[in-house]
């Protein structure tokens, strides 16, 4: 996985999720969690504020499996604390969605749909040659993502103007 990607995608991730906690807070965060997220976006039509309200209970199911697979429960640990301070938890947030981004393709696909507006190029190779792909933006809002197993890469090419 592209690291530029994972954190392109972080960053337009935890935009919207910082704009949902400061806008909404503590109390119905905890009402999110418990399935009420519909009646607590009332009110509230920025865009970003929705987007973060969305999000949060998808980073929040992923988190889960984490810790049904067997693994320590610090994805929930830093969720659950970034949703109470997000300036304190923050980074340890975004280091465990980093983790994860990394292995799960799957929920790389799952986020960046939800977070991106503007054009989005994915390639998903296993054993094959991936060569002279380009994609130009304009928006400033696209993405494009790589994911390679045992696959040659080269000659691809993003330019944002």
């Amino acid at each position: 996985m592209d690291a530029q990607a994972i954190q392109q995608l972080i960053d337009h991730v935890m935009d919207p999720l910082v704009a949902f906690v400061k806008t909404v807070g503590p109390a119905a965060i905890t009402k999110i969690s418990e399935g009420a997220a519909n009646k607590i976006g009332e009110g509230l039509a920025e865009k970003l504020i929705e987007q973060g309200k969305q999000l949060v209970p998808v980073i929040r199911n992923r988190f889960i499996k984490e810790q049904q697979d067997g693994k320590n429960n610090m994805a929930l640990m830093a969720l659950d604390g970034f949703l109470e301070d997000p300036e304190a938890f923050r980074p340890a947030l975004e280091h465990k969605l980093w983790d994860i981004l990394k292995e799960d393709p799957a929920f790389f696909n799952e986020l960046s749909q939800r977070v991106q507006q503007g054009s989005v190029q994915q390639i998903i190779a296993e054993s094959s040659k991936v060569t002279g792909n380009s994609m130009l933006d304009k928006t400033r809002r696209a993405f494009q993502g790589i994911w390679a197993h045992k696959s040659k890469v080269e000659g691809n090419d993003f330019k944002a103007e």
